[in-house]
């Protein structure tokens, strides 16, 4: 659920008393100049931008600006908004239970997008495809149905949901539809680990960044991502580099696996 922009965007409030005693344990921020370095070359102009200005929005998040002491405030705030969707979803189940309901009812938690929270110098998300920000939970629930404690860690896309749903109602699944129903995973049938072989993230033109259109396509252990238009690009070898920290699209040992992911990205 969203209301607005308000639960949308950790912005520091005064914080639950258990909130502030984890500040001390947060994960440290990264400076931007210490994830250039660690990137070994030099890093999308996105990015560069998002380093100054979270979501390149000049008055809202002034990343080069904030303080260690502003990152965890920020960061102890994002955790107060989980920690409220978490309370919100346990009352919503308690009055699924209380009238009777809960074990005929498919419940289906999800998130849009993630949220990057200081991770490669970045807050907020926008054309960046980090894991913080495109593996996002997928959490289905049907007592009736579904089997319980599956925990599945093949690759999904949201688009998976709709056919998934109507699929479990007995519905038809439309030849028009992008997505693969979850149903022969999630009643026992099907392997939890094979889904699908990559998945696929776009970014087009959106909000402050402005004729940025950057695709991603990832398999299990590697990732490619290509900025139209510009020469960027990123590669990651996930299984060695699973923080995303050696991009390796202009290392000319890797241009063969570069040049095959950017083939299956057109072909996705």
């Amino acid at each position: 659920m969203r209301a607005g922009t308000v639960p949308h965007r950790p912005r520091p409030r005064k914080l639950p008393r258990k909130l502030d005693e984890k500040q001390g344990n947060l994960v440290k921020w990264w400076p931007a100049g210490k994830i250039q370095s660690l990137m070994r070359i030099e890093i999308p102009i996105s990015q560069q931008l998002d380093h100054e200005w979270a979501h390149n929005e000049p008055g809202f998040f002034h990343v080069s600006k904030m303080t260690p002491a502003d990152q965890q405030e920020v960061t102890a705030a994002y955790y107060g908004m989980v920690e409220l969707i978490d309370d919100q979803v346990g009352r919503i189940l308690t009055a699924l239970e209380e009238t009777g309901q809960r074990e005929r009812t498919i419940v289906l938690f999800m998130s849009d997008h993630g949220e990057m929270l200081g991770d490669h110098g970045l807050y907020l998300k926008g054309p960046h495809f980090y894991e913080s920000s495109i593996h996002v939970p997928v959490v289905l629930s049907w007592p009736d149905r579904f089997q319980s404690n599956l925990q599945a860690d093949g690759l999904i896309e949201l688009v998976d949901l709709a056919p998934t749903l109507l699929a479990a109602a007995g519905e038809p699944i439309p030849a028009s539809m992008q997505g693969r129903s979850l149903l022969p995973i999630l009643s026992g049938e099907h392997n939890p680990t094979e889904h699908r072989d990559y998945v696929y993230c776009e970014y087009y033109n959106a909000w402050t960044h402005h004729r940025s259109y950057g695709t991603m396509m990832r398999t299990r252990d590697q990732k490619i991502v290509v900025y139209h238009g510009v020469e960027d690009g990123e590669l990651y070898d996930l299984a060695r580099d699973p923080d995303e920290f050696n991009n390796l699209y202009e290392q000319p040992d890797h241009a063969e696996l570069r040049h095959q992911l950017l083939k299956r990205a057109f072909d996705a």
